[in-house]
């Protein structure tokens, strides 16, 4: 193996293992305090997070049997291949029910309630449900993942009599979901501007709009990657595939200000955050209600 590719290696293990674990305590977080299990967008945040976390885990192995030969084994190989690319087909369609139940973010501010969060739950469950097909399709003798060593990237075998309909297929999926979410999130935005020019927007209503960043700039990595997984080299096949498991973690850290508290929280055991997690929903239907009172 190259100088190159032990470097690109030994760097890819180091980003993906910081990735991992930023991700891993998110999904604490969004388990641990009882707003969060209450709340549709968190639970889909928890299922892309267990998709990019799958992902990541991919990536680990990929760079240990690069610098560490003994640990490639073939079907090991196969494996985490094929469940790593099917968990990038869930993702894609999570991406799309993430954008759709933003516009949950409009009913505090007067908005009839477009999205019922059941709805958002069978999407998820469908979006899963295609990754699983996707991922019996490509463990069979039809088609598979393969890892070119020699160039540090994934593709599809070619070798394999389906490999191209696969690949076709992929990519239109991909594109039909990254441009269902491209609409609603064009959607979304003409909305908040005109709830802006009406002064209608409440606390509440803005607290949601926070999310929005992270999700646009997760959104936008996926939309390239979408286009580049499909020319075969590194930079689809791997350099941008990082990047997508790293982004939607890190944004959330960086831009929601709740979440990074409760990400700390969780990192120096922070008691007095971590005891708020039983009483964060009575403390703010308190506040609720008070406001409703004073008003």
């Amino acid at each position: 193996m190259s100088n190159e590719n032990i470097i690109i290696a030994a760097a890819s293990l180091a980003v993906c293992l910081i990735a991992a674990s930023i991700q891993t305590i998110q999904l604490i977080v969004f388990r641990y305090f009882e707003d969060y299990r209450t709340n549709a967008a968190i639970e889909i945040m928890f299922f892309i997070g267990v998709s990019n976390l799958i992902q990541a885990i991919m990536q680990i192995y990929t760079a240990l049997f690069m610098l560490l030969p003994i640990l490639h084994v073939g079907f090991i190989e196969l494996f985490i291949g094929n469940i790593g690319s099917a968990a990038w087909v869930v993702a894609l369609g999570l991406n799309v029910v993430l954008a759709l139940n933003r516009f949950e973010a409009f009913k505090p501010a007067g908005w009839p309630l477009l999205v019922n969060p059941a709805i958002c739950r069978i999407l998820c469950a469908i979006s899963t449900f295609i990754g699983l097909v996707f991922f019996g399709v490509t463990y069979s003798p039809l088609t598979n993942m393969k890892f070119t060593q020699s160039e540090y990237y994934w593709s599809y075998d070619e070798s394999k009599a389906a490999s191209e309909i696969v690949s076709a297929i992929d990519f239109y999926y991909g594109l039909v979901c990254c441009g269902a979410a491209f609409v609603l999130y064009v959607g979304i935005i003409l909305c908040m501007a005109g709830l802006r020019k009406k002064r209608s927007t409440s606390s509440k209503a803005l607290n949601e709009f926070r999310f929005l960043g992270p999700f646009l700039g997760h959104y936008t990595f996926t939309a390239v990657s979408v286009f580049a997984w499909h020319f075969p080299g590194p930079i689809g096949g791997n350099y941008f595939w990082i990047v997508v498991i790293c982004i939607s973690p890190t944004l959330n850290l960086i831009m929601n200000r709740r979440i990074r508290r409760r990400f700390f929280a969780i990192v120096t055991f922070n008691r007095q955050v971590l005891a708020t997690r039983v009483f964060t929903v009575k403390a703010n239907s308190a506040q609720e209600t008070e406001k409703t009172a004073a008003s």
